[in-house]
């Protein structure tokens, strides 16, 4: 009521009371108008935020990313660190691990082992890294390939160095009683060991070699033609003429197979027939040893002649066979799921096999011992022979 008399009284007197103005007892503007000032004031300072954001953020190495989200925005070379978290250079999809800077790329490791695709024997499996491709066995040594083209020699030691592998990378081997011989990557033949002068290898392109180690080795030219070289004794440089698929050189002689499977043989053949081929077969693979041939028909079965003793002519029958290796007193094979078997030579303790999965083609029989690559490319040896023949070096 008191407020209502002094308004009356202001009339009454003239006077006006203005919106806005303080009256007795009231301040200046209304919660309103004090309202509008604040919204005044959140407008400019919205302002300025949105002006702020139409700054870009600065991208010193002109990559086209920011440098909040560049890996080094000094170097152009380094991304986003959503295409490369470890920022080391290599996309998330081409790193084998984007989480650590010193992982190889897939380029470098196909299949991300951690071992150089170089020197992988299967790129394409995890599971299998870096190991060996080939294996070889003499009388008194042997050799194996790793998969990256380097030859491993252990042995008895003897001056002619044939335990001691030269320091070559090489794409094939083959290892003989004294003597290895291997193809480099141009197809150059080398060969070391027990080499009289007429062993040494002539010049020029291979594309296979196969040596015998006592008298003669063998090689395959790019054009499938045969080239034999060493001791003549007996016809056994006299290769056949024609196109060839592959060669097996034994001790004293040599065997070839033709594109249509037909095989031929050469050289010393008395007392035990060794170059006689069993009539009307047709081959998918042969090995010469030092008395007797094994080989595996196109339909499977596996046949071997020559000297008919310590029931080394005789195979596990029922057994398809993949690969097989004539040594001296016996042979061994692998089937086609990895399983080995040895035949022939039971007194010298040659055929007692290994149990477990061996890679396809890696058996090697000799005289008195042999060796096999297991799956995971790791370097097997037994026999009669005993160390250092059966115990290669143990990084093998």
């Amino acid at each position: 009521m008191r407020s209502v008399a002094l308004i009356a009284l202001a009339f009454a007197m003239g006077c006006t009371v203005k919106e806005g103005e303080a009256g007795p007892g009231r301040e200046a503007g209304t919660d309103e108008e004090q309202g509008d000032d604040t919204n005044s004031d959140a407008d400019a300072d919205d302002s300025d935020t949105a002006a702020d954001s139409d700054v870009p953020e600065p991208d010193l190495d002109e990559d086209g990313v920011p440098a909040s989200e560049d890996c080094s925005d000094e170097d152009p070379t380094l991304g986003a660190r959503s295409e490369d978290a470890d920022c080391d250079g290599t996309t998330t999809t081409d790193d084998c691990d984007d989480t650590d800077p010193d992982s190889l790329t897939r380029l470098e490791d196909g299949d991300c082992d951690g071992v150089l695709s170089a020197e992988d024997c299967e790129d394409d499996n995890p599971l299998v890294g870096a190991g060996l491709e080939v294996v070889g066995t003499g009388s008194f040594h042997g050799c194996a390939l790793d998969c990256a083209g380097t030859p491993h020699c252990w042995g008895i030691p003897h001056e002619d160095d044939r335990s001691e592998a030269p320091d070559l990378t090489l794409k094939s081997l083959s290892v003989g009683v004294y003597n290895s011989c291997g193809l480099d990557l141009d197809g150059n033949a080398h060969c070391w060991g027990s080499l009289p002068a007429d062993l040494s290898p002539p010049e020029g392109e291979f594309i296979q070699i196969s040596t015998s180690g006592v008298s003669h080795t063998c090689g395959l030219r790019p054009d499938k033609t045969i080239e034999c070289w060493g001791n003549n004794f007996d016809g056994r440089l006299d290769a056949p003429e024609g196109e060839f698929e592959s060669i097996t050189a034994g001790n004293h002689h040599t065997c070839a197979l033709n594109a249509a499977g037909e095989a031929q043989c050469w050289g010393l053949d008395y007392p035990y027939g060794r170059t006689q081929v069993p009539a009307g077969v047709l081959w998918a693979s042969l090995d010469a040893g030092a008395v007797i041939n094994c080989g595996i028909t196109l339909g499977g079965d596996v046949l071997c002649w020559g000297r008919d003793v310590l029931d080394r002519l005789v195979p596990y029958a029922g057994v398809n066979f993949e690969s097989i290796s004539v040594g001296g007193y016996h042979s061994c094979g692998l089937d086609f799921a990895g399983q080995m078997y040895c035949w022939g030579g039971d007194v010298h303790h040659d055929a007692e096999g290994l149990e477990g999965s061996f890679y396809a083609t890696s058996a090697s029989a000799s005289n008195s011992f042999s060796c096999a690559i297991d799956t995971t490319r790791r370097l097997h040896c037994w026999g009669e022979a005993g160390p250092p023949m059966t115990t290669p070096p143990p990084e093998l």
